[in-house]
């Protein structure tokens, strides 16, 4: 079996990605809450 591993560069740190992650995921999990009682 080959593995093959593919970079592509980001215009930023893995660090700043990881965190600019979780700030989307919190922003989306936010929009898709309603009502009371409701969400994570």
């Amino acid at each position: 079996m080959i593995i093959k591993e593919y970079r592509i560069p980001l215009p930023m740190t893995v660090e700043e990605y990881r965190i600019a992650q979780l700030y989307m995921i919190q922003k989306k999990s936010r929009n898709e809450t309603y009502g009371e009682g409701s969400g994570v």
